[in-house]
């Protein structure tokens, strides 16, 4: 039996071909008893097998051969994987990355000069180490060629956005660290590139505001150096105006990028830090002379306006000076009046009204020049002139009329300045005419006596000659402030005479406005003039029946019969009213009023003296 099995094994084709198959490299001759157990047990493991597959299936064991290949892969050795080998620089880049650690001055400038092109292609570290050995090369005493392609590599530097925090504060540090005043736009240029034009702070946050504070007082005054020093230099020459360009070039710049970081970044701002931006662009605007200086000051306290808040105790000294400038600056008043009317748009509008009436209101010591005193007063009332034609529609505040009322009646008492004079008769004339032929809503149902007495006393202030009334009544434009406020006062007289002859919805305080022009009738138009006669004998404000009537009899006598300077048709109206007052005081028969037209008339030529007529009539 056995030896069949053997003739059986010996007889299997796979074992036959494998007897046949040539020899491996490096196997030995097998031996014939391995080949003879071999081919047994094959016959047993087959016998086992078929004998195993008729039995129940079992569960299979968790150490099974299917899981064998798993677990071959975890264990697998790592030699057998592939190692990822950090980036770094090429050979080319390396020699000059040596160079620049420690080569000559020339070929650490060339270095720099070559390095600062290949930089965005490398990750971070190698950038760290080009400007560990680069940053030396900024220092104030460097040569000015070191120094030029030391701010230009490491500009490139700090453009790398794989930065962490503390690494762009080093790269803060030292970009902001003192430096020759020659290389301030390289250094201002690093700084832009390092926030991205101000979008990102991060490592720096709070620090950049105050920094670029103090920046800019500092370029301010190298500016306001240069200009002097050119100024004093006769017929300035090439030099000195380059050098001043190149200075306001500077501030120009570092006025732009302030913008952008406000825009951008305000809220890395504390209040500490706005409220000393405030200050110093205030005293920029207090101090210079340059129209472009004020313009890109305006255009920082616009843009905290728009994105960010001023701070509460700054509000009333920027609305001193925005105001100001908006009403001795021509050139610059819709800059002024753009931020103005943004800050009376936003949440301070009212407190922004509340500073201008107070400026109008409030007494004042003896802490501020005249000068000054009066360039604020004329900024509040120009300022709150231009908010009147503005609209609660339109998210402007309103205007409280008895506190602007007070505010002008305490000015006009003590005002010394005629200009101060003339602003508040054109916000006067502005409450009565809003540029489209009404009255302003804010004067409509008010009372008007108050305001047309501040009228009154701004006019006493002045005394002109007839015939220079004359020429002011014909408009002929003068440079005179005397003539500029009666001109004025004039615009005022005539809308006056259109509100009591017309006939409109409105309330018209007639006897009010009657009283004013009596007390200007020096300065009325003979239109007016007749107005006035009118009233007066429409109302019988010449006969005995009206408390004044003496008064009004002395003014139609003296101001409108006796002023050789009027018409002949107003002293003939004149003439008129006095006769029919005669006859109204003949008809009472009060002796005690008899003497009043007894005597001879005094301001008649002839002195004829008679009741029923004038001979110089």
């Amino acid at each position: 039996m056995l030896r069949r099995l053997a003739s059986l094994s010996h007889s299997n084709p796979e074992e036959t071909s494998q007897e046949h198959m040539s020899p491996q490299p490096g196997d030995g001759p097998p031996s014939p008893d391995t080949s003879r157990q071999g081919g047994l047990a094959h016959v047993l493991r087959g016998l086992t097998s078929s004998k195993l597959s008729k039995s129940s299936p079992s569960i299979a064991s968790p150490s099974s051969s299917i899981a064998l290949p798993t677990a071959e892969f975890v264990h697998a050795p790592l030699t057998n994987l592939p190692v990822q080998q950090p980036r770094g620089l090429s050979s080319s880049h390396m020699e000059s990355f040596e160079l620049l650690k420690n080569g000559s001055p020339n070929e650490r400038i060339a270095a720099a000069n070559s390095l600062k092109y290949a930089i965005a292609e490398y990750p971070l570290n190698p950038v760290l180490d080009i400007w560990d050995a680069a940053k030396d090369l900024i220092d104030p005493a460097k040569p000015t060629a070191a120094r030029a392609a030391g701010w230009e590599l490491l500009t490139e530097c700090v453009k790398h956005d794989a930065s962490s925090d503390l690494e762009r504060q080093e790269y803060f540090a030292t970009l902001t660290a003192p430096a020759n005043a020659e290389d301030f736009h390289l250094q201002l240029a690093a700084l832009v590139d390092l926030t991205r034009r101000g979008r990102v702070l991060t490592g720096f946050d709070y620090q950049l505001v105050p920094l670029l504070t103090s920046w800019l007082w500092e370029s301010y005054n190298v500016v306001r150096a240069a200009r002097r020093r050119a100024s004093r230099t006769p017929k300035s020459s090439a030099r000195s105006r380059a050098a001043v360009s190149g200075e306001e070039k500077n501030l120009a710049q570092l006025f732009s990028f302030l913008i952008d970081v406000i825009k951008f970044s305000f809220n890395n701002a504390d209040e500490p830090a706005v409220a000393g931006l405030v200050d110093r662009l205030m005293a920029i605007c207090m101090s210079t002379s340059v129209e472009d200086d004020l313009k890109s000051s305006i255009a920082v306290v616009d843009a905290i306006v728009t994105f960010g808040s001023i701070p509460d105790e700054k509000l009333k000294g920027c609305i001193h000076v925005l105001s100001s400038i908006y009403c001795i600056v021509g050139s610059l008043q819709n800059h002024s009046w753009h931020t103005l009317s943004n800050l009376l748009k936003s949440h301070n509008g009212q407190a922004t009204v509340r500073i201008l009436l107070d400026i109008l209101r409030n007494n004042r010591g003896d802490a501020k020049q005249e000068k000054d005193l009066n360039r604020e007063i004329r900024g509040a009332l120009a300022v709150l002139q231009k908010l009147m034609t503005k609209t609660p529609e339109q998210g402007y505040p309103a205007v409280p009329f008895a506190l602007l009322v007070d505010g002008l009646t305490t000015i006009v008492r003590s005002a010394t300045s005629i200009k101060t004079l003339t602003a508040i008769l054109q916000l006067v004339n502005g409450l009565f005419d809003d540029g489209e032929g009404q009255m302003h809503r804010l004067i409509i149902d008010e009372d008007w006596s108050v305001i047309l007495e501040a009228a009154a006393d701004c006019s006493k202030r002045v005394t002109l000659e007839p015939h220079e009334i004359d020429r002011l009544r014909s408009n002929i434009r003068d440079e005179k402030p005397e003539e500029a406020l009666i001109r004025e006062l004039i615009i005022l007289i005539k809308r006056l005479d259109v509100l009591i002859n017309q006939k409109s919805g409105h309330f018209v305080p007639r006897p009010t406005v009657v009283t004013f022009l009596t007390e200007v009738h020096q300065y009325l138009p003979d239109a007016t003039a007749s107005s006035v006669l009118d009233y007066f004998q429409q109302f019988r404000c010449c006969s005995p029946s009206d408390l004044q009537w003496e008064d009004n009899l002395v003014l139609v006598l003296k101001g409108f019969f006796g002023n050789r300077e009027r018409s002949s048709q107003i002293r003939l109206r004149a003439l008129e009213t006095i006769m029919d007052a005669y006859e109204v005081v003949d008809l009472v028969g009060d002796d005690p009023e008899q003497s009043f037209y007894s005597s001879p008339c005094q301001e008649c030529p002839a002195r004829c003296g008679r009741r029923d007529g004038c001979h110089s009539a």
